[in-house]
């Protein structure tokens, strides 16, 4: 039944501006979902595991966009997954700067993340981040590739914790 149709015979059988604003309502919460990106159901899965896990976690698509961070993530950005959605690999990959131990900055070839994006295996590395407020952390992380059941990348996730000296 086309929406004309159905808006028809609702108009004709309520004869008042309520069914009218429900029907829009209703056709508004459907072209959302259907124009929200559906996602393979490995990236789902995966999204699900991390938010279960206590160290912060990053999923990217096969370009790099941030499609999901957990929790633990939020307090590197600062903000919470519900506030700032997905984002272009360009706005989140300028939160913190990668550093070696003397301070100077890291090719992005040289981190994990990129690695698996390029070659879709996994990788790991020890180094430094200074974060937009300036703090120097050291970290671990380590990336692997999502793969889908046809052998397909459908993108990658970072698991990374601090290193305290101890």
């Amino acid at each position: 039944m086309s929406g004309n149709i159905l808006w028809e015979k609702c108009r004709v059988a309520a004869g008042t501006g309520f069914i009218y604003l429900i029907f829009n309502q209703v056709i508004l919460f459907i072209t959302e979902l259907v124009c929200m990106p559906a996602y393979e159901i490995e990236i789902i899965l995966s999204r699900q595991l991390a938010d279960c896990l206590s160290i912060p976690v990053f999923i990217t698509d096969t370009t790099g966009n941030l499609i999901f961070y957990n929790e633990p993530a939020e307090e590197i950005f600062g903000k919470r997954y519900d506030e700032t959605g997905e984002m272009p690999v360009e706005i989140w990959s300028t939160i913190f700067k990668p550093v070696d131990e003397s301070g100077k900055p890291l090719p992005p070839d040289d981190l994990p993340l990129v690695k698996t994006l390029r070659n879709c295996r996994p990788y790991h590395k020890i180094f430094f981040i200074e974060s937009l407020k300036g703090k120097r952390e050291k970290i671990s992380v380590t990336s692997f590739p999502i793969m889908g059941r046809a052998a397909n990348f459908l993108g990658a996730v970072a698991i990374f914790w601090e290193l305290k000296d101890e």
